[in-house]
């Protein structure tokens, strides 16, 4: 079918991961292209163009013009501004459990596409549960690569695509997953956008079983609007006509939110309702008090609830088995009932749940307790706080442990002041006190980054010369009159050293980045 490539075969076989790793980096959107997108919002693109491109991309690698080869995968298509990572985990973890206690038929082979990762790029792309392999990864990354300069689009009809452009990391790494899903037969995926929805490359999925926005919110301005309204147009691109699509019930400007989602349906020409989701009693550990989830955090209920109704309407679609449902139309809109009974294989799945990075608690041997969270917008930044505060005030009172915050914010530089001001004020109020507040780069080691977490967006020179944890240092005493005892390192690995060397308990809340608390997972690692 796909990639006649025996030709290529004795080329990325020489080959290594390390060298696929290089010339994926070399994809990397550079920092002055990042400012010069952020001073001229037109300088983004937003236009179908973009999906075109993809489009051509993939038939470049000889996939079909209807790109049935996606059709096949039987994709969940989630987008939001906050949740949309965990959903798809949650819904991965889910159909997991579906495909191996109850039928595996027409469900058994899962891929799970996600960003940004924590350790190492192949998290982006599992396949039942886990990262897919160097080998593999090597293997289908050359084959796209290999495939992408060996052949040409029609310069009038693609001018940027001329002279073997490749496209940008992310779109590179999206067209990736889709030819290893494609070649290693998964017959379910799970995808999480990018960035919005409409034009993100994601969004050549022309045939999902189901799509679901998760919590919208204020993020990526310069690309998707500066309202919740023009944000919500933007994730609405991925509502297709033959899929059920769905979101949750708790959005902000609800009325015309909603009303905004059914006239895409109706644009589209779907005969199906938008699906609207309630945080369902049987996930609410308020109410069923012997339930948890797998991924901490009170707030992601909402995102399991999701997650149940995407899997149950997969299900429902592509299995044989089926899941009964209620609801109750309102306002042109199925609302389903809060009360439904929830499957046990999808509480299981739930409570299985892993998902490093997230609300995630680390107990050493050493009595140190490290709370990581990559929060980087201010919605996040707040629950994860709330979700640290919770943890301590729960604990009994011991004047001889210590309490730590751990931070870093490299390129979000309007928004980590109110970032720390909530921070600072919300564990003051739960009288929470850091006896140290640390800063530093998201540089891995000491001398220089994991080959995984290589970052050319950031400005060299402001990492080397700490211009950005000078200035979190200036933010957090301006607010507390110098009372806290503040230190800025050069790297992850220094600053890892520094606290193991503390003697007795203390708490680490490490937060403000994805590349900060992935960088600390890979330190830990000692890889």
């Amino acid at each position: 079918m796909v990639l006649a490539l025996a030709w290529n075969k004795r080329f990325y076989s020489s080959r290594s991961y390390k060298d696929a790793l290089n010339c994926l980096n070399s994809l990397q959107t550079n920092f002055k292209m990042i400012q010069d997108f952020k001073k001229n919002k037109n300088a983004v693109r937003k236009t179908d163009q973009a999906i075109d491109e993809m489009k051509e991309y993939m038939y470049r690698l000889g996939y079909g013009k209807s790109l049935k080869e996606i059709d096949n995968l039987n994709c969940i298509h989630i987008t939001g501004t906050k949740g949309k990572g965990s959903t798809a985990a949650f819904v991965n973890s889910i159909l997991l459990n579906y495909s191996k206690y109850v039928d595996n038929s027409k469900i058994n082979k899962i891929g799970l596409y996600t960003s940004p990762h924590l350790k190492t790029c192949r998290e982006r792309i599992r396949i039942n549960g886990e990262p897919i392999s160097e080998q593999l990864f090597t293997k289908y990354f050359f084959e796209v690569w290999d495939g992408l300069n060996s052949t040409t689009s029609d310069e009038i009809k693609f001018p940027d695509l001329k002279n073997h452009k490749k496209p940008g990391y992310f779109k590179f790494l999206t067209l990736l997953s889709f030819h290893v899903f494609v070649q290693e037969k998964c017959n379910t995926c799970v995808y999480e956008v990018g960035i919005g929805g409409k034009y993100d490359s994601t969004n050549i999925i022309n045939n999902p079983t189901s799509t679901g926005i998760s919590l919208l919110g204020i993020d990526h301005v310069n690309v998707l609007g500066d309202t919740v309204l023009k944000i919500c147009d933007n994730k609405i691109g991925i509502f297709k006509k033959n899929a059920n699509n769905f979101s949750i019930l708790g959005q902000p400007e609800t009325e015309e939110v909603f009303g905004l989602m059914q006239k895409r349906l109706e644009t589209i020409g779907s005969e199906e309702k938008l699906n609207l989701i309630p945080v369902f009693d049987q996930l609410d550990s308020k109410i069923n008090k012997a339930f948890n989830l797998g991924i901490n955090g009170d707030f992601q209920k909402v995102n399991a609830s999701l997650a149940t109704a995407l899997s149950i309407n997969h299900i429902n679609k592509i299995a044989d088995n089926k899941i009964p449902i209620e609801f109750e139309t309102k306002n042109g809109s199925n609302v389903w009932d809060h009360k439904m009974n929830v499957p046990d294989f999808i509480k299981d799945g739930l409570q299985e749940c892993k998902w490093e990075g997230r609300c995630q608690t680390i107990k050493d041997t050493d009595f140190k307790t490290w709370y990581l969270d990559g929060a980087h917008t201010i919605d996040s930044i707040q629950k994860s706080t709330d979700w640290f505060v919770q943890t301590q005030v729960n604990k009994s009172t011991n004047s001889h442990k210590k309490t730590i915050l751990y931070f870093n914010q490299q390129s979000r530089e309007d928004h980590v002041k109110e970032f720390l001001e909530y921070i600072n004020t919300a564990t003051k109020n739960h009288k929470i006190k850091f006896d140290e507040v640390l800063f530093s780069t998201n540089k891995t080691w000491s001398e220089g980054y994991s080959t995984d977490l290589v970052s050319m967006n950031v400005d060299v020179k402001q990492v080397d010369a700490l211009t950005v944890q000078k200035r979190l240092k200036d933010i957090w005493l301006s607010e507390n009159n110098s009372e806290n005892n503040v230190k800025i390192f050069d790297s992850i690995e220094d600053t890892y050293k520094y606290i193991k060397q503390q003697d007795g308990e203390v708490d680490i809340f490490v937060t403000g980045s994805l590349h900060l608390v992935g960088g600390l997972l890979v330190v830990m690692d000692g890889k």
